[in-house]
């Protein structure tokens, strides 16, 4: 029987695939980073799913290890889509958080590094249990995501126009979506205040919310583009 928990992970999954799909499919190097970074949102919200329809530890087990990874790379992609959005040449930083990525990748595997096990929570379904060095992953997700989202806000004083419209939608959807999944974190250190299925549902919006900022820019940009054709061939016909 499938649990909220569960079911807010297909949402999750299912907009990520469609928004993917969309993005991927868009020549535009924007587009496609979104894309790439909605795909490791798909397998976050996917393992949820799986969490959320099994009574079975082992397998529970390996879906926490799946979702592990993405919550790794999440903030590692998300970085890399807003190093494109503000133009930064500091191709040194997306090395080495890539380099972070795939060490911590790696050693998600080392068995009770990172993972301790599965616990029944909430009488609903296992929950993952922090491993002793789990500590590094949460420092690496909330100081890169509050690292970019601050990148964000200084870019936003310095845009003007459509690029500072889509920053504004930027911030919007990594608060929304960090926000709701950061809720996912305390009943791995077993502080289970409340299920934090509904809240993961932010995750979700926040994709809706960002892909829409990409596709209003890209009209708006054709709509000025199309007006300021009309105005030259005007002013050359004159």
């Amino acid at each position: 029987m499938i649990t909220l928990f569960g079911l807010a992970g297909l949402v999750i999954g299912i907009c990520s695939i469609l928004v993917a799909v969309i993005m991927l499919a868009r020549r535009q190097a924007m587009n496609r980073l979104w894309g790439i970074f909605s795909l490791s949102v798909a397998v976050w919200g996917f393992g949820a799913f799986g969490v959320g329809t099994t009574v079975n530890a082992d397998i529970a087990l390996a879906f926490w290890q799946m979702i592990t990874v993405s919550v790794i790379w999440i903030p590692v992609l998300f970085a890399q889509v807003v190093h494109h959005h503000i133009e930064s040449r500091k191709q040194w930083f997306i090395r080495s958080i890539y380099g972070l990525g795939g060490l911590f990748t790696i050693l998600m595997f080392i068995e009770g590094w990172f993972i301790g096990g599965v616990r029944w929570a909430f009488g609903r379904y296992y929950y993952v249990s922090t491993g002793p060095l789990f500590i590094l992953i949460l420092i690496f997700y909330f100081g890169l995501v509050l690292f970019t989202i601050g990148r964000l806000g200084i870019a936003y004083k310095k845009f003007h126009g459509l690029r500072q419209a889509r920053t504004r939608y930027f911030m919007l959807a990594a608060l929304i979506g960090f926000a709701g999944s950061s809720f996912t974190f305390p009943p791995s250190y077993g502080i289970d205040i409340f299920d934090p299925a509904l809240l993961n549902l932010a995750v979700a919006v926040g994709i809706v919310v960002m892909t829409y900022a990409l596709i209003r820019a890209r009209l708006m940009d054709i709509k000025y583009i199309f007006r300021s054709g009309l105005f030259y061939g005007s002013m050359a016909a004159l």
